[in-house]
């Protein structure tokens, strides 16, 4: 595991994580499963691989607006049904 990854870890309390990662590009993103409680996340760490740009979405100056759209998208998903 990187360093990254593991300090983000730390900010959560998941018991024996067994992490699988699954792609790099606007964000390193990993499937996380408590080896304890048996359950499973996401967790997406925003660093951009070398070399990717966001400039292929045409709409580089909006990035913060898109980004709290989907920091509220995912909170609807969190309190409007069963996934955590």
């Amino acid at each position: 595991m990187d360093n990254l990854l593991i300090e983000a870890l730390k900010s959560y309390e998941i018991n024996k994580p067994e992490v699988e990662f699954i792609r790099h590009n606007e964000n390193k993103t990993y499937k996380v499963k408590d080896s304890i409680l048996n359950k499973r996340y996401v967790l997406r760490i925003h660093k951009a691989s070398e070399g990717f740009s966001l400039e292929i979405f045409h709409d580089y100056k909006n990035i913060v607006k898109h980004v709290h759209e989907e920091i509220n998208i995912l909170n609807s998903i969190r309190d409007n049904t069963n996934m955590e």
